[in-house]
């Protein structure tokens, strides 16, 4: 158990992660499209995806055995979506194998409907990253759409109660409208500009994955570190990547 696994969802591409670096050796799985009834439809709507999630009884498991992967042969998992490609996520972490990510990336992929409705997988996780034995990270947009808040919007309702506080990512990482984080969770909004939607996937995902992600698992896979989630603030503190204001 000595290979990463970092896997990529929603209407993505392999292109989108050229220029990040990622842990050496990793394997990536990318998902570029879900499940649709329609032979003729591109299967990128967050229908799809959450057909798909659906689809594998909420396994993550499942998922990967599909694909001819073992989900025990890795010693972490990432797991990182774009758009639309929260339906999957979803489904994965609150399934029975939601314990096994390690890694949650969300690039402007959480939305909900008009009433903002939290998605307890989403929840769940945060929460586990909160209590700094997980990292998740969630970068977001105010580009809303018809019939559906932002992603902004809707990740304000996800965390409330959470206790996260102010805070500023390291000087590698652009500057976001707010940040927000409590251990192993952050939440940074990037606003309208200059990156938009899909700039969260072709501009931010490679900044993140090259900077917090794949340092951090690095540092995870040490000879001594605790691994399996355990010493994530410590790791995030000693790797100086994010900081609370007082």
């Amino acid at each position: 158990m000595s290979q990463d696994l970092v896997i990529w969802c929603g209407p993505v591409t392999a292109g989108n992660l050229k220029t990040a670096r990622l842990p050496a050796g990793a394997r990536v799985l990318v998902i570029g499209k879900g499940l649709s009834k329609d032979p003729k439809s591109p299967a990128i709507g967050s229908s799809h995806f959450e057909a798909l999630g659906s689809s594998v009884g909420d396994s993550l498991r499942t998922l990967l055995d599909q694909r001819g992967l073992d989900l025990d042969s890795f010693r972490s998992v990432t797991l990182a979506g774009f758009s639309a490609g929260f339906g999957l996520i979803e489904h994965m972490l609150r399934g029975t194998d939601g314990a096994r990510v390690d890694v949650l990336y969300a690039a402007d992929a959480y939305y909900t409907g008009p009433a903002r409705t939290v998605k307890p997988g989403y929840r769940a996780f945060l929460e586990r990253a909160a209590a700094g034995r997980a990292l998740a990270l969630l970068t977001t947009s105010n580009i809303d759409g018809p019939g559906y808040p932002s992603s902004a919007a809707a990740v304000a309702k996800l965390v409330e109660g959470m206790g996260l506080e102010p805070m500023q990512l390291g000087p590698e990482l652009p500057r976001p409208v707010r940040a927000l984080g409590k251990l192993g969770a952050v939440w940074a909004d990037y606003g309208g500009e200059p990156f938009k939607h899909v700039g969260h996937a072709t501009k931010l995902a490679p900044l993140y994955f090259t900077h917090v992600v794949t340092p951090y698992l690095e540092r995870r896979a040490l000879p001594g570190a605790s691994g399996a989630g355990d010493g994530v603030a410590e790791a995030l503190a000693a790797l100086g990547l994010f900081w609370v204001l007082s």
